[in-house]
């Protein structure tokens, strides 16, 4: 099983599942010949995640600014 989340991680380990994160993954391809290069993927992802972060934080500012929910900023990512 391919998990993350922290909570999901420990919930299948006391299920007795075997578990491994996005990086095992990468590392388990690599080994198996699948991809030739780990490095390439996680800046994609580093970047990806830098940004949801800006979009997030741009949201979050305007958000402040006006009297809207706050589900309406997070719905949108």
């Amino acid at each position: 099983m391919i998990l993350d989340d922290y909570k999901a991680r420990k919930v299948a380990q006391k299920a007795g599942l075997n578990i491994t994160g996005t990086l095992g993954l990468f590392l388990k391809a690599k080994q198996l010949n699948i991809i030739s290069l780990v490095r390439p993927l996680l800046e994609k992802i580093s970047r990806r995640i830098s940004d949801i972060l800006k979009k997030f934080s741009s949201k979050f500012f305007r958000w402040r600014t006006s009297n809207q929910p706050i589900t309406r900023i997070t719905s949108s990512l």
